[in-house]
C-alpha cells in the first residue's frame, strides 16, 4: 500500500510507531537529518532513535552469537553445536 502524507500526519501515522515495527519500514523525506520525534516529553531527533534500536538488535546478536543462553537452553539436546 502507498500513502502520501504530509504535516503532522508524518508523526502521527509513521514516526510514533517506528520502534513497534516487525519487520520494513519505508519512509522518504528529504531531510531526515533534522526530523525530531517526541520521546516522553521531550523530542530526539529520529537518527538517535534508529541509532537505539540498532544498539539494541546489536545486543541481542551479540548475546545470541557468545552462547549467553546456551546453558540455560532448554532445548541444547537438540543443538547440533552447542557454544557452551
Amino acid at each position: 500500500m502507498l500513502t502520501y502524507i504530509s504535516n503532522t500526519d508524518h508523526y502521527n501515522l509513521v514516526l510514533s510507531r517506528v520502534a513497534s515495527v516487525r519487520r520494513s519500514l519505508w519512509i522518504g523525506t528529504a531531510d531526515i537529518k533534522d526530523l525530531h520525534v517526541r520521546v516522553g516529553e521531550g523530542t530526539l531527533p529520529f537518527l538517535a532513535v534508529l541509532a537505539q534500536l540498532v544498539r539494541q538488535a546489536m545486543l541481542q546478536f551479540d548475546e545470541v552469537w557468545m552462547g549467553l543462553h546456551c546453558t540455560k537452553c532448554l532445548r541444547r539436546k537438540y543443538c547440533g553445536d552447542p557454544i557452551a
